[in-house]
């Protein structure tokens, strides 16, 4: 019916079709692409109203034919009028009842005898409604009938009339057997789209046949029927033996079925009834029926246990009352009586049958969860209440005279008819009441289970502890099943007790989160209750281990009570969270909480006071290596003192524990705390010192060793390279201290070792002329002062003014794999640095020849990790450049373009495969429009392909000529006519949303398509109407040809007829855009000629603004690009970065792309610096003299500590007492430096110098200098 008014609107004058019209964007648009966005939508508005308008006119003058004397002057009185079904004025012809019922006596003729025939005749039947206005009843009962058209069956009123009822009331009967015949085989079909499409059909016949309410009462009992099918061949196979792990495996397989008939049923009945009579359908359809049925089988679960309680009942007091006569056989009758009655309010539920139950919850509250989302999916919003179980429809007042039954018809309709009125309707999950008489069972057995639980692993850890001193591990990460917390805050390492407490618990939790009930509420008490219980036993016991550290037990177990009591507090946390939304937003486990964060802040003291206290009394307390007076050089001044190297061995040791047990955020936060404060007592003594002339240069040795020690386990306590050069003393207090403390000890350094010619020029003018010759600059610039003198890399000018992208590549990478978990903002920051150095270098090496690749292992691992690079570089849309500088050397190398260009069918390229994903995804939806409208222009062109019958010479003999019925074969060469017209509607189509195909892809790819279009400018003619534009067309036009391609995008199945036609529109895109084929068809120029002649020039100014949205200046102009871009990449903030990092992760696939590209740079960290070095030092891909091997194929090996390596590197160099002692200071610089000097420091430090000692022995020109310093310095103090 809908097919035959489209062909109607075609025979007229032609109209474009903006149904489909619209801006899909996928992104942020710029400032052209929207202001053009918005003045196609009022373009289009304004043709949709000048549309609309001309046909309120054409149907007003229709309606004039219609109304007997009555004239509708105005559009409003025309609707005014088909709103009321106004039916008086309407012009009635009679049917003779004879023809009549000679055409019903053949329909029930062929119906009855012939095979097959029934999708025929009831074609005929819509043909004749909709072509010639007959209207056929949908009752039988009422004697006469007054419907608004020209034609009607029910205007014969004799006694014929009721013959011809009750031969309509056949026919609709044996078309109805047949539609719900095929809508109960179309269940067994698994693609969803064509059994949607088939139920909507189906119905659409059934509500031409029935009324609406009886149509829906059928379908209903006919999908109820289907969902008990279900629940006896999954649920209910065993109905002599109910158990809850049956249950759980039944429902476990049968609700991803339902929710599938749920699907196709909303999206079906949605389009033909209002939208609270489809909530009503699926309540009872669906929701009430698996309630019901759960309920009786939990009936009879509990009257199984009752038998099972009694039989034990009875055997117990059987065996007592054997020592008794028999004349007391009625005492024991009763005694078992009352135990019965007693059982029926307290059923004994197993611990198994709690996890089972629990599990059996868990899979209900995903059948809600699903429900929520579904019908979010389909309605467009959540109609689900607070509480998450009332499905609440979209409330509709019923239109006045819609779906309400006349007076004369109301009389005749059953109770049961007045189902599927308009009201407003609640769809409820009520499965929970079926666990009505388990709760206070159930509630006491969670109490009882939780305890036991606790109980058991409590008293297993005993025996473990006691035999071991030493807190088991579990193997694994421990998460909670419901709202997991981010990587930085998950434990690694837990008590292997508390591990098994928690996961047991957990199992339990989905009873509380279900009990939301008055009923239910004593379940969520009992669980809350004894979880804030169990809680308590497991703080007390942790507190308990905590004090055996470390005078039993090693400090290891410190760091695994501290991740334990982490663990805990998320769980604590998680549960409060989840059960927040239906507790009325009240609090339950503040205690808990408040007690486990205090806990957690004392464990984090006793770590750091302990490690610092370690240091402090042991490590630093070396007699030999600081005997500061003696006149001895220390291992003849070759190396530094043995605790600085056993300093630095006890901090990368406390960071391998730390790394390897506690959540990464804190354990970077304990390992800078420690770091800062062992520094700042370095720091304290090292300004203090007064050695003799041979220690001196011990000294000097001990804090070059601090520094460089510190500055290797600098990178891995700063999560950002702002926290590592701008860090604020509130934000990030130890990194900052850290600094001071390093600055510090530079300026004792400075002061107390360098070379006292040099220190005399400086300062020789006394403090006040040292202050004025220190330039001015920005506050906090001096903090990173000592990092020039240790790390080379570290520029003056990048100290002077900090900032994160002054850092190179090879120290972001440092920083990246110094963290002790992957810290995605970082690595997002390392791909884009540098014009995306790191994904040139990984691209740049891989290789494109199947000869070069050793075996299919390694060609797959590559072709993964070049869609990594090339996804999340096409996903980084505010760094539109990006892709293209990352592709062009590449594509360059491995000669690629033409590839690309030319789309070879059976080129698997890597780089051309991702780019036609983008394209791809942009043009599904108008590819599915475009689909469709063929397959509607199939059903008019050639019905035969829809319906194989043609209707027989001897029926069409019966149609009454009144009726004026033509033959569909009849009117196909009309239909033909239509045809340039009807080809034109779906180009017109595609021309009208190629701008807004365009503006749906990425910048990133429009970049990478305008660096092609200049590679290949000279060597293909057609790039010149923009290289994408035409990369667009061509993909569209090869999907179109590709009938399984257009199958697997649009979802719909493609014929011969089908894929004829769509090749048509392929060959009229093409040539529109100038690639025509030698021999073009005739029909393709009339189908353009037809478009010029609707719209002159229209095609031409839609190419154009599409190309328009192809250039750079919709996103970066042609003089400032490259600035741009640079200022992008300076201006990438932490922000910025987690913008476009929460981007990716939101794209298909970006969360594993991202592991991908992170697990390479692990593999390949010493290979990358490598090429990283090379690049800085030639400005090319170098080549070094024994390069390392780039990895492809191996697991990264889990964090090891060995503690030989350990002490005797820094790092990844060596620990080369040679390189320390002799480490060259440039000290006139050194000293003319920021050293953060007061006068009373620097005094302090002038006077700890070996020279300023009253038994130092020194020459005549030094003694000269040290007599002016100290008349400038101290004989001024004396003075004052």
């Amino acid at each position: 019916m809908a097919a035959e008014s489209l062909v109607m609107a075609w025979e007229g004058d032609y109209h474009l079709d903006y149904s489909c019209s619209g801006y899909m964007l996928d992104c942020i648009p710029g400032d052209l692409e929207l202001h053009q966005a918005l003045d196609d939508i009022d373009e289009r508005l304004m043709q949709n109203a000048a549309g609309i308008e001309e046909t309120v006119k054409e149907l007003q003058l229709d309606l004039d034919k219609l109304c007997a004397g009555q004239k509708l002057e105005k559009n409003g009185d025309c609707l005014q009028w088909l709103n009321s079904s106004n039916c008086s004025s309407v012009k009635l012809f009679t049917t003779p009842c004879n023809q009549l019922t000679e055409f019903l006596k053949a329909l029930l003729h062929f119906l009855k005898t012939e095979k097959g025939l029934d999708e025929m005749i009831m074609q005929l039947l819509l043909d004749l409604s909709s072509e010639c206005g007959v209207v056929f009843p949908l009752t039988s009962c009422g004697a006469s009938f007054n419907i608004p058209s020209t034609t009607s069956i029910h205007t014969v009123e004799d006694n014929g009339f009721l013959n011809a009822l009750s031969m309509w009331d056949d026919v609709r009967l044996y078309l109805r057997r047949f539609i719900f015949d095929k809508l109960q085989n179309c269940q067994e079909i698994n693609d969803v789209l064509p059994t949607i499409q088939l139920k909507i059909q189906c119905l659409q016949q059934l509500l031409f046949l029935y009324p609406e309410t009886e149509v829906l009462t059928r379908y209903q009992n006919m999908q109820y029927q289907s969902v008990q099918d279900l629940l006896q061949n999954k649920v209910l196979i065993n109905i002599s033996e109910i158990s809850f792990d049956e249950m759980t495996r039944g429902l476990e397989n049968m609700i991803p079925l339902v929710l599938t008939m749920m699907r196709q049923d909303l999206y079906a009945l949605r389009t033909l009834v209002e939208d609270s009579k489809v909530q009503k359908f699926i309540n009872d359809t669906y929701l009430q029926n698996i309630a019901s049925e759960l309920y009786i089988l939990i009936e009879k679960f509990c009257e199984q246990q009752l038998k099972k309680n009694a039989l034990h009942s009875t055997k117990q007091h059987s065996t007592k009352a054997n020592k008794y006569l028999n004349k007391q056989k009625r005492t024991v009758h009763s005694v078992v009586t009352q135990e019965q009655s007693k059982q029926m309010r307290d059923l004994d539920i197993t611990t198994h049958q709690l996890r089972s139950l629990s599990q059996l919850i868990q899979i209900l509250l995903l059948l809600e969860k699903r429900m929520k989302e579904l019908l979010s999916e389909v309605f467009l919003e959540s109609t689900f209440t607070q509480q998450g179980r009332n499905v609440r429809g979209v409330l509709k007042k019923a239109p006045t005279n819609i779906d309400m039954p006349s007076d004369m018809n109301k009389t005749c309709m059953q109770d049961d008819q007045l189902l599927f009125m308009a009201e407003y309707v609640s769809l409820e999950c009520d499965w929970r009441n079926a666990f009505k008489e388990l709760a206070h069972s159930a509630a006491y057995s969670v109490k009882m289970a939780i305890e036991e639980i606790c109980s058991k692993y409590l008293e297993q850890e005993t025996n473990l502890y006691n035999s071991g001193k030493s807190l088991a591990m579990c193997t694994q990460s421990v998460e909670a099943t419901w709202n997991q917390c981010t990587e930085k805050e998950q434990s690694k390492n837990v008590t292997k007790f508390c591990s098994d407490i928690m996961m047991d618990i957990d199992t339990l939790f989905p009873l509380a989160l279900a009990s939301n009930e008055n009923f239910l509420q004593e379940i969520r008490e009992n669980f809350v209750e004894s979880y804030s219980k169990v809680a308590a036993d497991v703080l007390s016991r942790l507190e308990e281990r905590s004090k055996d550290v470390p005078s039993k037990v090693p400090v290891q177990n410190l760091y695994i009570i501290l991740s334990t009591a982490i663990l805990v507090h998320n769980f604590l946390s998680k549960y409060e969270n989840a059960l927040k939304q239906t507790s009325k937003n009240r609090s339950l486990f503040l205690l808990p909480v408040q007690q486990y964060q205090e806990f957690i802040k004392v464990i984090q003291f006793q770590i750091t006071s302990y490690n610092i206290r370690v240091c402090a009394t042991n490590i630093f307390q070396d007699a030999q290596s600081h005997h500061w007076e003696d006149s001895k050089s220390f291992y003849e001044g070759e190396r530094c003192s043995f605790s600085i190297q056993m300093w630095h061995y006890h901090c990368c040791a406390l960071r391998y524990d730390l790394w390897s047990v506690v959540p990464s955020k804190i354990a970077q936060e304990l390992l800078a705390e420690v770091l800062s404060e062992t520094l700042s007592i370095l720091a304290s003594r090292y300004s203090q010192l007064c050695p003799t002339y041979k220690r001196t240069s011990q000294i000097r040795t001990d804090i070059t060793a601090i520094l460089l020690c510190t500055e290797n386990l600098l990178w891995s306590v700063c999560q950002s390279a702002e926290e590592l050069l701008q860090p604020l003393e509130d934000t990030s207090h130890w990194i900052f201290t850290i600094h001071n403390h390093c600055n510090a000890l530079l300026a004792a350094l400075a002061v107390l070792t360098s070379p006292l010619d040099k220190l005399y020029e400086v300062f020789c003018g006394g403090f006040c002329a040292y202050g004025a010759a220190q330039p001015l600059k920005p506050v906090n610039c001096g903090l990173l002062e000592w990092l020039r003198w240790i790390q080379s890399s570290f520029s003056y000018e990048l100290l002077s003014s900090p900032s994160c992208d002054k850092i190179s590549v090879d120290q972001h990478l440092t920083l990246l794999l110094s963290q002790p978990r992957c810290n995605w903002n970082l690595l997002l920051q390392i791909l884009v640095l540098q014009d995306c150095l790191v994904p040139r270098i990984l691209l740049n090496n891989m290789s494109t020849d199947p000869k070069n690749v050793d075996n299919e292992y390694i060609e797959e691992k590559q072709s993964a990790l070049i869609e990594a690079i090339v996804m999340v570089m096409a996903y980084c849309k505010s760094l539109p450049k990006g892709l293209g500088i990352v592709l062009e050397g590449y594509m360059d190398k491995h000669q690629l373009w033409n590839k690309l260009c030319y789309l070879a069918a059976e080129d698997e390229s890597d780089v051309p495969r991702c780019l036609k994903l983008f394209i791809s995804k942009a043009i599904k939806p108008i590819l599915k429009h475009v689909i469709s409208l063929l397959h509607t222009w199939q059903a008019l062109e050639n019905p035969a392909t829809c319906h194989k019958q043609v209707p027989p010479e001897s029926l069409l003999s019966k149609i009454p000529k009144e009726w004026d019925y033509v033959p569909r074969e009849f009117k196909r060469r009309e239909y033909g006519k239509n045809f340039t017209k009807l080809a034109a509607q779906v180009i017109s189509i595609l021309i009208d949303n190629l701008p807004a195909i365009i503006v749906s892809i990425p910048s990133t790819i429009k970049c990478l398509f305008n660096l092609a279009e200049k590679q290949l400018m000279n060597n293909i003619p057609e790039l010149i109407n923009s290289y994408l534009l035409w990369y667009v067309i061509t993909i569209f036009c090869r999907t179109l040809e590709d009938g399984n391609a257009t199958e697997l995008i649009s979802g719909f199945t493609i014929d011969r007829w089908c894929k004829g036609k769509l090749e048509l529109v392929s060959e009229c895109l093409l040539n529109i855009m100038g690639q025509q084929k030698e021999n073009p068809k005739p029909v393709i120029q009339k189908i353009i000629n037809c478009l010029e002649k609707q719209r002159p020039k229209w095609i031409e100014g839609q190419l154009q603004n599409a190309k328009k949205f192809c250039s750079d200046s919709t996103f970066l102009t042609d003089n400032d690009s490259i600035a741009q871009e640079k200022d992008c990449v300076a201006e990438l903030t932490e922000q910025k970065i987690s913008m476009m990092l929460l981007d990716i992760c939101h794209q298909p696939g970006g969360n594993e792309y991202l592991r991908q590209i992170y697990h390479i740079i692990q593999l390949n960290e010493d290979w990358l610096k490598e090429q990283i070095y090379s690049q800085d030092i030639t400005h090319g891909f170098g080549t070094p003299q024994n390069p390392k091997q780039f990895i492809l194929n191996a697991f990264h090996q889990p964090l090891m500590f060995n503690p030989m390596h350990v002490f005797n590197h820094i790092g990844s160099t060596n620990f080369n007492q040679s390189t320390i002692t002799e480490w060259n200071w440039d000290w006139s610089k050194v000293l003319h430096s920021t050293l953060g000097l007061s006068q009373l420091t620097f005094r302090n430090l002038l006077a700890n110098r070996w020279e300023m000692q009253a038994y130092s022995t020194l020459e005549a020109k030094e003694k000269d200098m040290i007599d002016h310093l100290q008349k400038m310095y101290f004989t001024e103090v004396k003075d004052n």
